[in-house]
């Protein structure tokens, strides 16, 4: 038997709406094993399992049970009971690996709970002897000794009041593309009411705009940051998958819940093997919901989500369709939602009227209507706002003025000019993504300008899904080039040679390059760029890289550039 992870879920997660204790383990042989050999442990396990104790255990998922009876009756034998504690099948390509799932009041007494456990089964499969009652004597002495702080909470409360009942509201973001930007559009329409906000997201935590942490910062830690600061009014958090499978949501539930799409990526991580696991991984924020779940009426995934909320929560669709059926539906139900229409408006439809708000050629971040996706996010926020109740008028005049620049939005659809070259930067990094960007950047070229694309993805990502990213961008870029920046595993070279192999199978007669560093990968594509052309930077990086990307080619365009980042 092997332990192969465990992690303390603090918030409502995948398996509960609570926080729980989590451990997969491995239950390799020998099977079956008969416990009433071991005299001395079998008294024990009588007193400690009564009622339905059986000697022999005959598989790996009986001693997977055997496992979280024992997970559950020795916490409670410590004087720290617990609820619940459940052992399922963690994988299906794993057929001895069990995940367990349980309930507890102190963290240090769950995590020895289950080391005595474990150890105590493992005995017994191997006929080794254990002083099992030695280590229950350790438990109680452990769940008996003074609170070492906020590692032994289960769920820390606020630090401060904000409201009679402590709490702000908060709307949290999530998705596979889109979320940064939505999130930032949501907390620059608040900012524009007058409202002072904290948002997460994964360039860094704001305060009322103001970048006070950078980095990856939609997680559960993240969110606490926020929600702890006494001067946020609203909170408006990036969720990101990660975030949820590593520590649970940072608070017991949200106001409006927004899940903006479902789409392959990260597929084959963290037990995330099927899209129908991913939404349910990020159908968790819709759950959470209490006033208002904004979803995307154009993803069946996001639909079905519906069936999912709680009973006091209103799905809220939106959708780029005007004449989507689901979406026709939901408002002839009387439901509420908001949809771009054919002359290019975004509407507010609710209670059978329907209201203009703004048009999306109208919004800078949408660059005048040809980036559709930022026009779906554009639609989700003004959903989620809607929701909230603020006024159209109010959310139409702050939407205009949202910039998705250096400062606004980082590295999302940052336009720059480097010698007669439209360079445009984003974070794209998967297929979805990809073939958005590139038809939305096709459609700013004039005459005979080419689309230059420099591309990468995580290295964590499945050969097959490099592969058809090499596919996309091959089709979708006249000339490609690939670079490395974030390994996550594999081997030197490895990220490059499986994007171009998809790239040269779907247009093998565009040039396409290996760059695998970052900075020469920009400076290449910018040296086969013309006046004229636009070239897509997919930057997994940072704007010192951009920076000094462009420098390779421009010193002069990289100065202002970076006098433009720094004002």
């Amino acid at each position: 038997m092997r332990l192969v992870e465990s992690r303390f879920l603090r918030g409502p997660n995948i398996h509960r709406m609570a926080p729980c204790f989590v451990a997969v383990v491995d239950l390799e042989g020998p099977w079956p094993v008969d416990l009433g050999e071991l005299p001395d442990q079998a008294t024990l396990l009588r007193a400690l399992l009564p009622g339905g104790w059986t000697p022999v255990v005959e598989d790996a998922a009986g001693g997977a049970r055997l496992l979280a009876r024992l997970m559950f009756a020795v916490q409670a034998w410590a004087g720290s009971p617990v609820t619940t504690c459940d052992a399922v099948s963690a994988s299906s390509k794993a057929t001895r690996r069990y995940r367990l799932v349980c309930s507890y009041q102190q963290e240090a007494v769950a995590e020895e709970a289950l080391r005595i456990s474990v150890a105590l089964v493992t005995a017994l499969l191997e006929r080794q002897a254990f002083d099992l009652e030695a280590r229950l004597v350790s438990l109680r002495a452990l769940a008996e000794a003074p609170s070492q702080g906020p590692a032994t909470q289960a769920l820390p409360q606020l630090a401060h009041a904000r409201a009679p009942d402590g709490r702000i509201p908060v709307v949290a973001i999530t998705g596979t593309n889109g979320k940064t930007t939505t999130t930032q559009l949501i907390a620059h329409v608040l900012r524009a009411c007058g409202v002072r906000t904290g948002t997460t997201t994964t360039q860094g935590i704001y305060i009322d705009g103001q970048c006070v942490q950078t980095g990856d910062c939609s997680g559960y830690w993240s969110a606490r940051k926020v929600l702890a600061d006494a001067t946020v009014q609203v909170a408006t958090l990036e969720t990101a998958r990660g975030g949820i499978l590593k520590r649970g949501l940072a608070f017991d539930h949200c106001d409006v819940g927004v899940v903006l799409n479902v789409s392959s990526d990260h597929l084959g991580l963290d037990g995330v093997e099927t899209l129908q696991d991913l939404a349910h991984v990020k159908g968790l924020v819709a759950r959470s919901a209490r006033v208002a779940a904004v979803l995307n009426a154009d993803d069946a995934w996001c639909v079905a989500m519906r069936q999912t909320l709680a009973p006091e929560c209103r799905p809220v669709f939106f959708t780029l369709d005007p004449r989507n059926p689901v979406f026709l539906e939901h408002l002839r139900a009387g439901g509420e939602g908001a949809c771009l229409d054919d002359e290019g408006w975004l509407v507010w439809c609710s209670a059978g009227e329907r209201v203009d708000v703004v048009k999306a050629a109208g919004l800078p971040f949408t660059w005048r209507g040809r980036a559709r996706y930022n026009t779906a996010n554009a639609l989700a926020a003004l959903a989620a706002l809607r929701s909230m109740g603020y006024a159209t008028a109010a959310i139409a005049r702050a939407l205009t003025s949202f910039v998705s620049d250096a400062k606004g939005n980082p590295l999302r659809g940052n336009e720059f000019e480097v010698d007669g070259v439209k360079l445009i930067v984003d974070y794209a990094h998967n297929v979805v993504a990809y073939r958005a960007l590139c038809q939305a950047a096709r459609s700013m070229l004039d005459g005979d300008a080419r689309l230059v694309g420099v591309v990468t993805s995580p290295g964590d990502r499945r050969p097959q899904d490099l592969y058809e990213t090499g596919q996309v961008c091959g089709q979708g870029f006249d000339e490609l080039v690939v670079y490395e920046h974030d390994l996550r595993g594999r081997g030197a070279g490895a990220i490059t040679r499986e994007i171009l192999r998809g790239a040269r199978s779907a247009a093998p007669a565009q040039p396409q390059h290996g760059e695998p560093r970052i900075r020469h990968a920009l400076g290449r594509g910018l040296t086969a760029a013309r006046p004229g052309d636009v070239l897509v930077f997919a930057c997994a990086g940072s704007f010192a890289d951009l920076v000094e990307g462009v420098r390779l080619k421009s010193p002069a365009a990289a100065d202002r550039i970076a006098h433009a980042v720094s004002r």
